[in-house]
């Protein structure tokens, strides 16, 4: 089944070599924050909430990057608007450990889902599926945070949900030369795979590759 395939995927070690490049790059960019006082623990949740969401798409859309015109400008756009509609709003609503707990990686593996079944023309209904199913999840948890927020707005209005505001819109921005890396590698990768097909000479090919 294509779920089975996105485990098999994603459990690769080229993409777990990724993730953990990804994770350490973030987790750099996070301490020079934490260094500048722009970063604390209680921004930890937020953190992980835009990785698995924004940094994640990101990684499992570099595959067209070399296809589409203004490819990371839109990346960072569609980002943006992502961080700037539910990612803030939603995170300002303390849900219940367990519940957090078991949202992080159904939402994970389901945007996972949802950007392996995209490729495939057979999958599109399946992607269909689950692009309303997170959308009713989004819009539920939308909801409940709204509400939290006209019911407190002088609560809603402080410097910590600023920080909390400010602090994805930073991990979009600063994670774009990691993703450009990455796509770049990927890239050559691809060429080199080309240039080995066409040139037998291994003198050559070294040449060629450099």
């Amino acid at each position: 089944m294509l779920s089975g395939k996105v485990v098999k995927a994603f459990f690769t070690f080229r993409i777990l070599l990724v993730n953990f490049l990804a994770i350490l790059y973030s987790s750099f960019i996070i301490y020079l924050l934490y260094r500048l006082h722009l970063w604390d623990s209680s921004l930890l949740k937020d953190s992980m909430y835009w990785f698995m969401g924004s940094g994640v798409l990101v990684l499992f859309s570099l595959t067209k990057a070399n296809k589409e015109k203004d490819f990371f400008k839109n990346i960072l756009w569609d980002n943006l608007k992502l961080v700037l509609v539910l990612e803030f709003v939603v995170n300002l609503h303390q849900f219940g450990l367990i519940t957090e707990l078991l949202l992080l990686p159904i939402i994970l593996f389901l945007t996972m889902i949802q950007v392996v079944a995209g490729r495939e023309e057979q999958s599109q209904k399946v992607k269909s599926i689950i692009d309303w199913v997170l959308v009713v999840l989004g819009f539920t948890m939308l909801g409940i945070s709204l509400q939290r927020i006209f019911a407190d707005f002088s609560g809603f209005a402080t410097i910590p949900n600023l920080e909390s505001f400010l602090l994805p819109i930073i991990l979009s921005i600063s994670f774009i030369p990691f993703a450009y890396c990455v796509a770049l590698f990927m890239n050559l990768e691809l060429l080199f795979i080309r240039l080995g097909i066409f040139l037998t000479n291994k003198k050559n090919l070294r040449y060629a590759k450099w």
